[in-house]
């Protein structure tokens, strides 16, 4: 994409991904969409050399900063100036904006960083030196720190308080061009001139393993950029070339990219599927990424189960994971060490098949072969009631919103519904014609919804008994799970067959036809907080993660078996699951829309998008 009357020296893509902003020594800021390369609307000017680029989260802004130590803002669909900030005396090499959108961090040839608020008026929260010239700056996937780089060191800084929590780290001889964080924010990745890309612990700066040699590369390496699901990490070269490396091992992957100058700058699409690089020769260049999207790997398994893991809950505080298995234990354990917490709770039968945890966060209820259903005291680990009245095993719970009524359904076919206050039954004339796999309360307290494996599921006025509908017969396979949508007025179920399917929870009627999501029985579905996306677990080995409202599917996560549940953190930014292979698995999810693999058939339609490779000159 020609259009720079010199070379680029910055780029970024817009957060829809279907364009991309860069910046030049010609002291321009130029916009070009990425499917067709074609420039949009007239350049920005600077007036002087520009080093940087950036853009805010909501896609509206465009920041550049360069020789003349301001950095300005621009209308994302205008092109006119909107700002100009103040704060530096030096050239500004570098600018970044953290993952909440909220601060704008810059730093200069003199050393000095400076962050700000992302939003109009860009006001000054720290303004600190380093004494050395700023080469790249990064904030760490919480936003709580940011990493700078330098000479030949690397530092990190709290952004609340603008301390030197990190370093400096004498990272490498040479210059140190890039920095940047792993997608968990364990790790930082060092880049430097002298071909080699360093990793460091970023709790106390060690060296992780031996310095990456980059072996392909025969010349200066100019910067570095992270993919978005974190796997790979790319390098842009005087060579001319882009080369891919494994973020574990640090060997190559995939063939380099070639070009007829030095490429100076990089930037992955938000899908991962392309890589845009700013060259020396004055064009933009966008490439399919040559190496196939890894397969997506859990930042943490959790061992210790001796059978497999029917259930699993976080806490509501996001910091400790609830389980419990066919080996009789309910065990608790830390996220953020991946360690038991503690002893684990045993029960008196074979099978623990559900947990949850109960509202007031100091009790969770379990049920499994006992028959019985269990309330524990969390921080005890004991038992401080048995709530008996099933003659055989308690398959499913369900606590009501406002933590009052507690749900159970067994294999003895019955339904019950317990006062959690006095642990007497509150309705126990609710019954089916076969085993009860699910009980469910709707989101207004006022019904409960239940699916056996012979008759389908019913939905009840729990406080009458009222049958209000139902049986519904799904006819295409036992309904596994359900969650109710739309203000209780649609159901969403899950099927033994492996598909999903909308139903009307007033009338009892399907709402359009089956979709199929996965090729074997499917366990569990479940919604993430915000509504956003659904996960599904299933026996063909696979969660898989989907578009709450198209039903596009956004990322397959492979198990060592059946994945019996999923569930998604309070926050939304992890998925755990429980596998048949005894273990728990926890998922960064942070980068959601970065993870999309491939379109597929929503309820409504079928879309399409191309493949075709872009390379433009």
């Amino acid at each position: 994409m020609s259009g720079h009357a010199n070379m680029i020296t910055g780029i970024v893509y817009l957060p829809e991904g279907d364009r991309v902003a860069t910046c030049s020594r010609d002291q321009t800021v130029r916009v070009w969409d990425a499917t067709t390369g074609e420039e949009e609307g007239e350049p920005m000017e600077h007036g002087t050399v520009v080093n940087c680029v950036g853009v805010t989260k909501d896609g509206k802004r465009i920041l550049s900063g360069g020789f003349d130590s301001k950095l300005r803002v621009w209308e994302v669909e205008t092109h006119k100036l909107a700002e100009v900030w103040e704060g530096h005396e030096l050239l500004i090499y570098s600018v970044t904006i953290s993952p909440d959108g909220e601060f704008v961090a810059s730093g200069d040839g003199g050393g000095r960083i400076v962050i700000r608020e992302a939003k109009s008026g860009g006001e000054i929260r720290h303004s600190f030196e380093t004494r050395s010239t700023v080469e790249s700056l990064c904030f760490s996937p919480s936003g709580e720190k940011i990493a700078s780089s330098h000479y030949h060191v690397i530092r990190v800084f709290d952004v609340a308080t603008a301390d030197l929590v990190l370093g400096p780290i004498k990272a490498h001889e040479h210059f140190v061009v890039s920095v940047l964080w792993s997608l968990d924010g364990s790790y930082l990745f060092s880049g430097s001139s002298d071909r080699t890309v360093c990793k460091w612990d970023s709790v106390t700066g060690d060296a992780v393993g031996e310095p990456w040699q980059l072996e392909g590369h025969t010349a200066e390496i100019y910067s570095l950029a992270l993919s978005p699901d974190g796997t790979r990490i790319s390098s842009a070269s005087q060579d001319k070339t882009v080369r891919f490396w494994d973020t574990d091992s640090g060997g190559p992957v995939g063939e380099p990219l070639e070009h007829a100058g030095a490429v100076r700058a990089l930037a992955f699409s938000p899908s991962g599927e392309f890589i845009a690089g700013g060259v020396s020769d004055k064009t933009l260049s966008i490439w399919r990424v040559p190496c196939p999207i890894p397969e997506h790997r859990p930042v943490k398994t959790f061992s210790g189960h001796e059978g497999r893991v029917w259930s699993i809950a976080f806490h509501p505080d996001g910091k400790q994971l609830v389980s419990c298995a066919e080996d009789n234990f309910i065990r608790i354990w830390d996220l953020e060490t991946g360690e038991e917490d503690g002893k684990p709770l045993e029960g008196q039968g074979k099978d623990m098949y559900n947990v949850l945890l109960l509202p007031d966060r100091k009790r969770l209820a379990s049920g499994g072969v006992d028959k019985m259903v269990r309330i524990w005291d969390l921080e005890s680990r004991e038992v401080v009631a048995e709530l008996r009245g099933h003659t055989e095993s308690v398959r499913w719970l369900d606590v009501s919103l406002d933590g009052r009524y507690l749900a159970s359904g067994s294999f003895d076919t019955k339904i019950k519904i317990w006062d959690l206050e006095t642990g007497a039954i509150e309705r126990d004339t609710m019954s089916m014609t076969a085993d009860i796999y699910f009980v469910k309360f709707s989101r207004d307290g006022t019904k409960l919804l239940a699916g056996s494996n012979g008759d389908g599921m019913s939905i009840w006025d729990w406080r009458s008994g009222e049958l209000l509908v139902g049986p519904i017969d799904e006819g295409n396979g036992t309904i596994r799970s359900v969650l109710w949508l739309k203000d209780d007025e649609e159901l969403l179920c899950a099927s033994s067959k492996g598909t999903l399917r909308r139903w009307d929870a007033l009338t009892g009627n399907p709402i359009g036809e089956p979709f199929k999501a996965h090729e074997e029985i499917l366990y569990y579905l479940t919604m993430s907080g915000n509504g956003k996306y659904l996960a599904t677990a299933s026996g063909d080995d696979t969660v898989k993660v989907w578009d709450a409202e198209t039903l596009e599917q956004l990322v397959v996560l492979s198990h060592g078996g059946d994945a019996n549940y999923v569930t998604f953190s309070p926050d939304d930014k992890f998925l755990a699951s429980a596998c048949d292979d005894k273990q728990i698995y926890l998922w960064d999810l942070s980068q959601m829309e970065a993870m999309k693999q491939s379109d597929n058939a929503s309820f409504l339609d079928v879309r399409h998008r191309s493949t075709d490779g872009r390379s433009t000159n």
